[in-house]
């Protein structure tokens, strides 16, 4: 094959593979320390660390069942500053499938209560994520799915119902396999996704992954966090600051600069391959940023939000910021902020942020809670902190009527008040359950209207230039 083409993608039965992984693990139940149960419809539930204690084994099987049995992952020690650390090694021959098609973590499942992130090889058979599966041109007909699902909570009947009736099977031809991030079986399988991580990263900047030949990564061990928000920091620094990644991918040099031009913290190291066929060392610096936008995809759907909410706004803050030549590593940082505009309303229950009617006066006081709620998440995460500004400021207001701490004109951060205008904006533009969206020429007279009193007057200067100039 020359280079320059994109190989054709065929079924390999990931969850015909996946299934016999899940079987075994059954079979072995009580040496993996893995609990099995069968809901009242006919799904199968293996639990690996939410009401048992699971462990390194039932870790393996899980990251082999996420990569749909097209990887192979083993345990290694990693050499870690003077010392050895608990490792993984993992590697595939199919990195595209059973990494982006299989392994990604793509499939938010919100079911009233009930959330989790959902991956594994049912993605391939079910392709909720139409766009992604568009680009990798796979698809997959499975007489049994599998889902591999990272939660705190076991799925239900209803849970299985809303999954069979995404994937067109019968729930007693399902099987989930569950475990928390602060769990020894989800550390592990978080880890294995090391390749993953640097592949999806390749996919957001435009990069055919389907040109990757193969994979072979490592990445330390997480120790298990008391908490999954902890556990969930703890696996990022693991890849980011631990992890390696080798990629062999068939592309020209110039293809492979242009594709990540612009990308510091991505090395690649070029090393011809017989004809056109390339080896590549990624830095996975930008690790935690796929994590961000996976956050940010689930707060837009439990939320409600219109579809791209959360990367609409980010676009339009960082406009912004960039008219008002704030540094590239400061708009790193309000990027961040942005895309993690809401995650404090995980605090807030489904019954006041699901409310069709008005919110009473006290459920707005628990509403409120929201931003700080924000903080007390992100300001443990060293590497969020620098990004707390906007979670923690956007509901305040210029004229000092805002909350949570009714800061006034320029008390608030100038990210959160570049935020503030880009959000309103987009909610006013945007079709809404309750009501149609407004002209721009209604959003922008709206914004007119309240310099000075929600808004910073120079902000929205800044805003209408830049609207203009669009």
């Amino acid at each position: 094959m020359t280079a320059g083409t994109s190989p054709g993608l065929e079924a390999l039965g990931l969850n015909e593979r996946a299934l016999e992984i899940a079987d075994a693990m059954e079979e072995s139940a009580a040496a993996l320390r893995v609990g099995v149960t069968r809901l009242a419809g006919g799904a199968r539930v293996i639990d690996a660390g939410v009401q048992v204690n699971g462990g390194f084994d039932a870790g393996l099987a899980l990251a082999e069942i996420c990569m749909g049995g097209l990887g192979t992952v083993v345990y290694s020690p990693l050499q870690i500053g003077d010392g050895a650390w608990p490792g993984v090694t993992v590697w595939t021959d199919h990195p595209a499938v059973a990494c982006m098609a299989s392994q990604y973590a793509g499939w938010a499942i919100s079911v009233g209560s009930f959330f989790a992130m959902g991956s594994g090889p049912l993605r391939s058979h079910a392709r909720v994520e139409k766009e992604l599966f568009g680009k990798l041109e796979y698809a997959e007909e499975a007489g049994h799915g599998v889902l591999v699902l990272e939660g705190r909570s076991l799925p239900t009947d209803e849970v299985a119902a809303w999954v069979a009736a995404k994937s067109g099977l019968d729930p007693a031809r399902l099987t989930f396999v569950i475990a928390p991030t602060a769990s020894i079986a989800g550390g592990v399988q978080i880890a294995a996704r090391v390749l993953e991580t640097g592949l999806h990263k390749m996919e957001t900047l435009g990069f055919d992954v389907r040109r990757v030949v193969s994979g072979m990564g490592m990445a330390p061990i997480p120790p298990v966090a008391k908490n999954d928000l902890r556990g969930i920091g703890r696996t990022n620094d693991c890849i980011l600051y631990g992890g390696q990644a080798h990629y062999t991918i068939r592309a020209s040099d110039q293809e492979l600069a242009e594709a990540f031009a612009g990308q510091a913290a991505i090395a690649i190291d070029n090393a011809t391959l017989l004809e056109g066929l390339q080896r590549s060392n990624l830095d996975l610096g930008l690790a935690y940023d796929a994590t961000i936008e996976g956050w940010s995809r689930a707060l837009d759907l439990r939320d409600k939000e219109t579809e791209g909410h959360s990367r609409r706004v980010t676009e339009v803050t960082v406009k912004l910021a960039q008219a008002l030549d704030i540094s590239e590593d400061e708009i790193t940082h309000i990027r961040r902020g942005a895309l993690l505009h809401d995650i404090g309303k995980i605090g807030i229950p489904d019954s006041i942020l699901h409310k069709p009617d008005t919110l009473t006066e006290e459920e707005w006081v628990t509403m409120r809670r929201h931003p700080q709620f924000a903080y007390d998440m992100l300001s443990p995460i060293e590497y969020l902190r620098p990004a707390l500004a906007i979670p923690y400021n956007h509901h305040e207001k210029w004229d000092g009527t805002g909350y949570p701490r009714r800061l006034k004109g320029e008390e608030i951060p100038m990210s959160a008040r570049l935020f503030a205008i880009a959000d309103v904006w987009d909610a006013l533009t945007s079709n809404r359950p309750y009501r149609d969206a407004w002209t721009e020429e209604q959003a922008l007279a709206y914004i007119r209207e309240q310099s000075g009193k929600h808004f910073d007057p120079q902000v929205v200067e800044l805003f209408f230039q830049v609207i203009e100039g669009t």
